[in-house]
């Protein structure tokens, strides 16, 4: 078991991972159960089991196959007191794994993608010097370099947030959140 306590950010697809959710609110032995419901290209429920004052939760080495973006909620549920809680919320990115991604194509983000382009843009409207132009009544008119530029850097922001995403969901365990509940 490890020390993590949500899913993580970014994992592989067939990778397995644990975690633990504790809290004094929702404790197992007061009759609560939770589960954790994954939504995404695929749909995946990991039910939690009883370890003591909390719950231990793990993915199974098939649980997620399809490479994607997912959202996920943790619920707690007391069944003979009749509640179902929210405890917590977020979103999880399962990446295509490379033995299987030769058949995949191109494995970059919009954002990496947009970067490139942008940067071609720029490069060509450099070339041509040539901003719009009209020919038998139609016009073209190319965005401005400056515009460009703002665009590429904004992208390149993205793309260095991706990867620190990325890192962390592999490096660092997600930080805990807390949630508390009126």
């Amino acid at each position: 078991m490890s020390d993590y306590t949500r899913p993580p950010v970014v994992i592989g697809a067939g990778e397995s991972f644990a975690w633990r959710f504790s809290s004094s609110d929702y404790d197992p032995g007061d009759g609560w159960t939770l589960a954790y419901h994954f939504r995404g290209p695929e749909d995946v429920d990991v039910d939690g089991t009883v370890d003591g004052s909390g719950f231990e939760l793990a993915f199974d080495l098939e649980e997620f196959t399809q490479a994607g973006a997912y959202r996920w909620e943790a619920v707690a549920t007391n069944v003979g007191q009749g509640e179902r809680v929210v405890v917590d919320s977020g979103r999880l990115t399962i990446r295509a794994n490379l033995e299987d991604a030769s058949a995949l194509g191109d494995q970059s983000t919009h954002a990496e993608r947009m970067v490139a382009r942008l940067e071609a843009a720029i490069e060509g409207v450099a070339d041509s010097n040539v901003l719009s132009y009209t020919i038998a009544g139609r016009s073209i008119e190319r965005i401005p370099i400056p515009e460009l530029r703002s665009l590429l850097s904004s992208y390149r922001r993205q793309v260095e947030n991706e990867r620190a995403l990325e890192a962390l969901g592999k490096r660092k365990a997600p930080r805990t959140v807390r949630v508390g509940m009126p």
